[in-house]
């Protein structure tokens, strides 16, 4: 069988001992589907390519795409480029259901925060809600998933203040001027909890133009938010810095 059959194998059927990444068996787990080794090697990428310090693209040290255009400040972390097997790890979470897969990616977010230095900063971590319909169309919410794993892991509480008031066309859909439409006014402050003078974590699963995560921060800051950042798992790149940094190793090339 081939990697990718045996990928799609392990996805489907997670109760085997199998790393989500290399696909390997019988490896020291670092945490649920993810062994040691590869844990190390992900969270590494994000300390030898330079990210943009604001939206955490993966510029190497070039200009960053994203983030010139914001009208305002946002500090976001991300964990990997969105390319290879860590964009089928979001797809398959989000729309095959693999919901598991929160676990592992859930662990090396929380883990990249360790390694910042943020965590003591923290007050409380607040997931990007789903519109009532959407979340009732997939069965979940793929961001509260993540950031149940994050905040177990980081012994901090979890805030689920936020509300999300429609839904029109899904933001993936959408071009840059398109999203920032799409998404204004879209969220709101659920009153279940206090944040006034909190630092806030907010946690979605993928950054591109950054518009529901500057929404959504926003809003927390209209209701006294001290200070909010983002962590996701996986963010832009620049594909040529990519390939020289990494070897394109997560394309299964040297399995």
């Amino acid at each position: 069988m081939s990697k990718w059959g045996e990928a799609i194998l392990n996805l489907l059927f997670p109760e085997t001992k199998f790393c989500c990444i290399c696909q390997r068996e019988n490896k020291n787990m670092q945490s649920l589907q993810l062994c040691f080794e590869c844990a190390q090697k992900i969270l590494e990428i994000s300390e030898t390519i330079q990210t943009c310090p604001h939206c955490g693209f993966f510029t190497g040290g070039a200009s960053c795409p994203t983030c010139g255009s914001w009208s305002e400040s946002l500090k976001v972390s991300t964990v990997v480029p969105y390319e290879g097997i860590f964009r089928d790890l979001i797809l398959n979470f989000k729309f095959n259901g693999q919901q598991t897969l929160a676990e592992p990616l859930g662990f090396l977010m929380a883990s990249r925060l360790r390694r910042l230095g943020l965590v003591e900063k923290i007050a409380g971590v607040v997931p990007v809600p789903l519109s009532e319909s959407r979340e009732k169309e997939r069965g979940f919410n793929q961001s509260l998933l993540l950031a149940e794993v994050i905040a177990e892991e980081l012994g901090k509480p979890l805030w689920t203040v936020l509300t999300r008031k429609h839904f029109q066309a899904p933001q993936s859909s959408l071009n840059r001027r398109e999203r920032l439409k799409n998404i204004t006014g879209a969220f709101q402050y659920s009153p279940t909890r206090k944040i006034k003078d909190g630092n806030i974590l907010l946690v979605d699963d993928v950054l591109t133009t950054g518009a529901t995560l500057l929404s959504c921060a926003r809003v927390l800051r209209q209701y006294g938010a001290k200070d909010v950042r983002a962590i996701t798992w996986a963010g832009g790149y620049n594909l040529k810095i990519l390939g020289e940094k990494t070897k394109n190793w997560f394309y299964f090339d040297e399995y």
